[in-house]
């Protein structure tokens, strides 16, 4: 980050295909961390909490797969990095109930 000054740093719009694919390989993240409690309920044999967890592991791949795939740039801003962010903690817990 450079020196300027904190009002400037926020002064460019947030590119949407930057976001996009951040996000998909979020979704992608979360997938591959879901699949830890879908072992355990298969082990267990609870299979309503495993079909479950399938769903979301599969809903999880098709939306982050194409998205991760976007051509984008690979820098990212500070007023971008602040929306992905904010996405992410608002989206994950919507997703997982």
């Amino acid at each position: 980050m450079t020196s300027q000054e904190p009002s400037t740093m926020l002064h460019y719009a947030v590119r949407f295909p930057v976001l996009c694919k951040r996000l998909g390989q979020l979704a992608l993240v979360l997938a591959m961390l879901t699949v830890a409690p879908l072992v355990v309920a298969l082990y267990f044999a609870e299979y309503q909490p495993a079909l479950r967890y399938g769903v979301i592991i599969a809903t999880l791949a098709v939306i982050g797969l194409p998205l991760a795939r976007l051509d984008a740039p690979s820098s990212v801003q500070s007023n971008e990095a602040l929306a992905i962010t904010a996405l992410a903690f608002i989206l994950s817990p919507l997703i997982m109930t």
